[in-house]
């Protein structure tokens, strides 16, 4: 049985030149965010380690030509939640990611094209360190009765945030530019 969010997503796509839905969800805390990286020397994973605030929130969906516009549909983690695996590291990355200024990670949905049986093109903002930047991230849809499963993961850039990545240890430990992100959120209905 198809949920919620992929029959409103299919139907608006195809049902009509400009429709819109409106729809209260809320994010499972169970979901995850990951943001994995590389050094010279190694590999590391930053991952959301809290659970997520149980936030309801209440998304309008909007169909122009076969994409879906979202209002409101945003995610905020905050940065102080990951965790590196080893103290000085997340210490560090933290402080790269400046969570005292900005403390929150944000992804923003802004529109969502289906291209494929629960495959979507998704336009997510990421807001980091007060940047915000754009990215087109494939996102693939588990569906359940009531929940929605989608997943997905997009390379950034510290360049994309206006960062600069690190350099440790008099330059014998230099951190890769690009990071890999990636998320698994679970989505409920709210009745």
């Amino acid at each position: 049985m198809k949920t919620f969010l992929f029959i409103v997503v299919l139907s608006l796509a195809g049902a009509c030149a400009f429709c819109q839905k409106t729809v209260s969800i809320m994010v499972d805390p169970a979901s995850s965010l990951n943001i994995h990286g590389k050094t010279n020397i190694n590999k590391f994973l930053c991952a959301q380690c809290e659970t997520l605030d149980k936030d309801t929130v209440e998304i309008t969906m909007t169909n122009e030509d076969k994409v879906v516009h979202l209002t409101n549909a945003s995610l905020k983690i905050r940065v102080k939640d990951f965790d590196c695996g080893i103290n000085q590291m997340t210490r560090e990355f933290r402080e790269l990611l400046q969570a005292d200024d900005h403390p929150y990670l944000r992804m923003i949905l802004e529109t969502i094209e289906p291209i494929g049986d629960g495959k979507f093109i998704a336009n997510i903002a990421i807001v980091l360190a007060g940047v915000k930047s754009g990215y087109r991230i494939p996102v693939e849809v588990h569906d359940d009765e009531r929940t929605l499963i989608c997943s997905g993961k997009s390379q950034v850039s510290f360049v994309d945030f206006n960062l600069e990545p690190p350099v440790k240890f008099m330059g014998m430990v230099k951190v890769n530019e690009m990071l890999d992100i990636s998320f698994n959120l679970i989505i409920r209905k709210i009745i």
